[in-house]
């Protein structure tokens, strides 16, 4: 559900103050005037009032910030900073600071690859291997069209790297992202049947770029991209040790709340990561979008245009952008998150409007995009719909939704009944009030992420909850069948007990029975991770990377060994061993 112009209002007291002069209208109806400001402590800009005032809550010098960029029909109508560059200096934020923006580099990757096959050098099915020959044999073909969709069916590079023990204060490297690929026994699934978010797929077509092109990606869109579009701060750092004049630290606010603390970022790997830029370099691009200078209108066209599977299903992923939608206007668009850093690239070809908005510390670059959207475009006819009404649920409706849940993946979810109502409560987000709908379904306090609904069987029993993630292109529903959970004996604990390998990572896990739970541990791992019984010989933790286990058996009942599920990776295999070789 997109934000309600009410809602936008509440987002802001400038919008407070406009909306009682009478003056809420879009940037064009505004005249798109622009304010040069330039005061003591804070870096010169391009403000227009309106969207200024939207981030008036980040213009602190004792604090990390972000930068924003706003481009219609062309013109410039707001670049500006807000907040401290680097906390010891409080060296202000502007336009012109440069940031590491994550995975706001797919686009530049995945443009990379669009220009090499308009020159004929590479197709877009080919195989990965005809370029890159240590990527294992699956048994079926991984193309580039694969990599560039996420749907290649690799284990997510992020995921696969904490687990084998890699500290992200070291450095890591491209070559070290090669290895761990070619490491690989087994994909998530068979290539073109899913779609899964995959880091290591933008990695390796870094790599093809390279192979190809004799340079390095970073080498290649710099002469090939930033350097005709004049984005002369934007590049591909390739160097940890880089100075980079005019950068902005990563920061996270303390757990306490007391100040804040700084979160390094030692990364060596590009492709699907590593970009630096700044919002005005980022306008730049916007314009290439809506009026390619680089490129041509059909190559950037398909960076936002929804792939298929094998069996012609749409995803809502292109070359390097997605789809979403904005206040009800449908954008192309992208995220990145690392570290502190966070950015986000949307592009409206409706109204021709482009935001760029870089950060130095974690914040919700989709609200605060969705708030200039609506004020420079309004709300559109795509969003805004009214959510069904909430409704007191009857005792048998209570009676029936109570119970616990479990989806292929292995994530639990669990509904009981309290004082005030049902509560939900999943693995690692606690528990939260529901809503019922009107409708039947169900939600923890609004739809703008997602929401669920019941499934029944032919009887009307209910059978399973089916969780929906409303998206332009296809939701991404997970269906949760309803079980009896298990809690097995002492004994039954102990014989899972001892360690486990994974030929894959090259690293052990032990396993300890521990007060009617599983704890895991490794050499890498701070402190044990603790699962807990779902169903018979499955567990789930409350871990961020080690989520689901499920137990391994032989024709006997002998215990064999372990899969492990987690976001972005599944069926990852442990054997039961004796040797500790982690």
């Amino acid at each position: 559900m997109g934000m309600t112009r009410r809602a936008w209002l509440r987002f802001t007291v400038t919008g407070t103050v406009l909306a009682a002069a009478g003056r809420v209208t879009g940037v064009a109806a505004a005249g798109r005037k622009q304010v040069n400001v330039a005061t003591s402590d804070e870096a010169p800009g391009i403000r227009h009032p309106a969207i200024d005032g939207l981030f008036a809550r980040y213009r602190r010098p004792d604090a990390p910030g972000l930068a924003l960029g706003v481009l219609q029909q062309g013109e410039i109508v707001h670049l500006a900073g807000y907040g401290a560059a680097d906390l010891e200096s409080r060296a202000p934020i502007s336009g012109q600071t440069v940031f590491h923006a994550a995975s706001l580099a797919k686009q530049f990757t995945a443009f990379s690859i669009g220009l090499l096959e308009a020159e004929g050098a590479l197709g877009f099915d080919d195989d990965v291997r005809r370029y890159l020959p240590d990527v294992p044999d699956f048994g079926s073909p991984i193309t580039l069209r694969h990599l560039l969709h996420h749907t290649s069916g690799l284990r997510d590079q992020w995921p696969m790297l904490v687990l084998a023990g890699h500290d992200r204060r070291d450095v890591l490297t491209q070559a070290r992202i090669r290895k761990l690929v070619a490491a690989q026994r087994a994909l998530n699934f068979t290539p073109g049947t899913a779609h899964e978010y995959c880091n290591t797929g933008y990695t390796l077509l870094a790599d093809v770029v390279a192979r190809v092109s004799g340079q390095s990606l970073p080498e290649f869109t710099e002469a090939r991209i930033f350097r005709p579009l004049g984005m002369k701060q934007t590049f591909f750092c390739d160097e940890v040790g880089r100075i980079v004049p005019n950068s902005a630290g990563s920061y996270h606010q303390r757990d306490d709340g007391s100040g804040w603390r700084h979160v390094p970022l030692n990364y060596e790997t590009v492709g699907a990561t590593g970009l630096c830029t700044t919002a005005d370099d980022m306008l730049r691009w916007a314009a290439n979008v809506g009026e390619p200078a680089v490129g041509t209108t059909d190559l950037i066209r398909r960076m936002g245009r929804p792939g298929h599977l094998r069996d012609s299903r749409r995803i809502n992923a292109g070359h390097g952008l997605y789809r979403h939608r904005f206040a009800g206007h449908e954008a192309v668009c992208h995220r990145g998150r690392d570290a502190g850093f966070v950015a986000g690239f949307a592009w409206i070809p409706e109204t021709s409007l482009g935001i760029v908005l870089l950060a130095n510390t974690p914040l919700d670059q989709d609200e605060l995009i969705e708030a200039v959207v609506l004020y420079c475009c309004g709300q559109g006819m795509g969003g805004g719909a009214s959510e069904p009404l909430p409704t007191r649920p009857s005792p048998h409706q209570l009676s029936a939704l109570t119970g616990h849940y479990l989806a292929e993946n292995g994530h639990m979810l669990s509904l009981r009944r309290g004082p005030e109502g049902l509560r939900l409560s999943d693995r690692v987000g606690g528990e939260e009030a529901v809503t019922l709908r009107h409708d039947g379904s169900f939600d923890t306090g609004g739809r703008r992420v997602g929401y669920y609904r019941p499934r029944h069987d032919a009887s009307g029993q209910l059978t399973a909850i089916e969780e929906v993630r409303p998206d332009p292109v296809a939701s991404r529903n997970t269906v949760y069948r309803k079980v009896a959970r298990t809690r097995p004996s002492v004994d039954a604990l102990r014989e899972l007990e001892g360690l486990y390998h994974s030929a894959e990572l090259d690293c052990s896990y032990r396993l300890s029975a521990v007060n009617g739970a599983l704890l895991m541990d490794c050499r890498w791992l701070p402190e044990p991770v603790r699962f807990e019984s779902t169903v018979e010989d499955s567990f789930q933790a409350g871990h961020r990377v080690l989520a689901a286990m499920q137990v391994l058996r032989d024709d006997a009942g002998v215990v064999q060994g372990l899969l492990l599920h987690g976001n972005r990776y599944r069926n990852l295999r442990l054997d039961r061993t004796t040797d500790s070789v982690c």
